[in-house]
């Protein structure tokens, strides 16, 4: 059995600013690594549209599974959905599920219910939609022949919830993991050589 892929990258100026810390791409790697699928590629990167496309098809011809971080939210720069809408050759439609729920956390909060919170349930018809019932953002799955990639809000509780709910279930149906099994060796008195 072949070992399964994967890249996984962090987008946001936040991050490559130093202003948060990607907590994102450690988490993901161990959960990961215990379904027994193989890191190949960390990475982050800014919110720049040639970045994030160039980083998308780079990883997409050399990883079975691409698992993307951020750029989903309504700020100007939040602009990963829209660099995989044109990438996939996609439409933006409204998803109604995601738009019901978005609509509810602004009513329960009193808060505007604006055209950027809107937008937030727009996705590209190209993509499997996942759920996000913690936030507004929902994630995405895009189809590449045989691979996939997997877009997730970059807020972490959001991002993990998707990946234990939504995530898993994706990758388990459409890849066949090996089981691993991990030992722990503890050694006294020898050096690591």
């Amino acid at each position: 059995m072949s070992k399964i892929s994967c890249s996984i990258i962090t987008i946001g100026d936040e991050i490559l600013y130093g202003h948060i810390l990607d907590t994102n791409s450690k988490w993901l790697s161990q959960e990961l690594n215990k379904i027994g699928v193989k890191i190949f590629e960390k990475k982050s990167i800014g919110d720049d549209y040639n970045q994030i496309k160039d980083s998308v098809k780079n990883s997409l011809s050399n990883y079975d599974i691409t698992i993307l971080t951020g750029g989903l939210g309504p700020t100007n720069d939040d602009i990963t959905k829209n660099c995989l809408n044109d990438y996939f050759k996609g439409k933006l439609i409204i998803h109604k599920k995601t738009f019901k729920h978005i609509k509810q956390i602004f009513e329960k909060r009193n808060l505007d219910f604006t055209t950027k919170n809107k937008n937030q349930a727009l996705v590209p018809d190209t993509c499997k939609v996942l759920y996000n019932k913690f936030g507004t953002a929902p994630g995405m799955v895009f189809y590449h022949g045989k691979k996939i990639l997997i877009s997730l809000p970059g807020v972490p509780f959001e991002m993990k919830s998707l990946f234990e709910d939504e995530c898993k279930k994706v990758i388990y149906d459409n890849f066949d993991l090996p089981k691993i099994y991990h030992r722990i060796i503890k050694t006294v008195g020898i050096g690591e050589s």
